[in-house]
């Protein structure tokens, strides 16, 4: 795990202000918001086995909330700053979703803080996180996927590229997990590969007779490495490029704009529409909760309002 996302800061001369937005003073006394976000952070990593990417959106968050509040000791909190806070935040027109995960990083802090014994209640808590709007994940239908898996070329970079985009549909991969995958964690006889998802959580993917086939011609042609994919220069592919190539990809299959992230809906929505069970779906796709699956049930259901409206007698 790269400790470059979540190191300890060293220069905080721009973030503590000598006056925080609402007029408290900083308090540098070692209790305060940013000297605990380190503490905070090496829980997170060590304790709760954070991803970098969680660890750098705590960090970013506290960082944020301490400058517009102020450094001070977190006894030193009170609720109106924080709602103040959240209304800064929905001013600058800032989604519901982002707003919820900023007020949960500050209820897992405060939560760290009180089981320290810094503070002697964690008053975020009282905070209500504002409805988050319901937004459908993109996905393409089947058809638009065989265009975009049939588009890579023969050459070896259409080879690795194929492959890509078959094992990212067949198993619903996020691009991080496609990019970590390492050789020994393929199993091409058995079909099934080791995949490290959110928190360094394993779980085994089945990978379809297709993804099987592709990633099988891929490895064959590639040069060495521990690294299932990578560039022309034999490194790890960074999610970057995968999306730069899903880019090239869907242009030239005629489909638009999709991010990576639109393969792994369209498998799961596939799944759904072809009769799957919501559980078997949440294992695939390596959900911590059945909430985060259930988005799913209601792209099927479009579906299923247009096949009803169409062939039913009353429809």
């Amino acid at each position: 795990m790269s400790t470059a996302l979540y190191e300890r800061t060293t220069d905080l001369s721009d973030l503590r202000t000598p006056l925080g937005l609402f007029g408290m003073p900083p308090v540098c006394s070692g209790r305060d918001i940013l000297t605990l976000t380190d503490d905070f952070v090496d829980y997170l990593v060590v304790e709760r086995n954070a991803s970098d990417h969680t660890v750098a959106a705590y960090q970013r968050d506290l960082k944020e909330l301490s400058i517009h509040i102020g450094n001070q000791d977190v006894d030193k909190i009170e609720m109106k700053q924080l709602r103040a806070f959240l209304k800064y935040l929905h001013l600058g027109d800032q989604s519901a979703s982002t707003i919820g995960r900023k007020l949960s990083t500050i209820r897992s802090f405060l939560d760290f803080c009180l089981r320290e014994g810094l503070i002697e209640q964690n008053i975020a808590k009282a905070l209500k996180a504002p409805k988050r709007e319901q937004r459908l994940p993109r996905h393409t239908d089947a058809e638009g996927i065989d265009r975009l898996l049939n588009a890579p070329d023969e050459s070896p970079l259409g080879l690795r590229d194929r492959a890509i985009l078959e094992v990212m549909y067949s198993a619903g991969l996020r691009v991080s997990e496609l990019v970590s995958l390492n050789v020994e964690d393929i199993d091409l006889q058995a079909g099934t590969m080791r995949v490290i998802g959110k928190g360094n959580k394993q779980r085994l993917s089945p990978l379809g007779t297709r993804a099987t086939t592709a990633l099988s011609t891929w490895l064959e042609v590639k040069d060495g490495g521990y690294a299932v994919f990578t560039n022309y220069r034999g490194g790890r592919l960074s999610t970057r490029s995968v999306q730069k190539l899903v880019d090239k990809y869907t242009a030239k299959a005629g489909l638009g704009k999709l991010t990576p992230h639109a393969l792994r809906h369209s498998m799961a929505t596939h799944m759904l529409d072809n009769g799957a069970d919501i559980r078997s779906v949440q294992e695939l796709l390596g959900h911590a909760s059945i909430t985060s699956t259930q988005v799913y049930t209601h792209v099927a259901g479009t579906r299923q309002k247009a096949v009803h409206a169409q062939y039913h007698p009353r429809g």
